[in-house]
């Protein structure tokens, strides 16, 4: 797998996004169970959400639109 370092960050954002999308839908209109998956869908979005935001954190220095490298 090829990572290019400078455009993680983007990555990461668009993970965030989706998944915060996800959680909320889960939250509001799916319900945390959906079909008797034992709320997999809705733990896993949740862990996504979480690590996204832990790697966008740490990879805020290569934020081009903050940074101006």
């Amino acid at each position: 797998m090829l990572l290019i370092p400078k455009t993680i960050w983007l990555g990461a954002s668009l993970a965030i996004d989706i998944m915060a999308g996800a959680i909320i839908m889960h939250l509001t209109q799916l319900g945390i169970d959906v079909k008797g998956d034992g709320g997999i869908l809705f733990y896993t979005a949740l862990v996504t959400f979480i690590l996204s935001t832990v790697i966008s954190f740490s990879e805020k220095r290569n934020i081009s639109l903050i940074n101006n490298n």
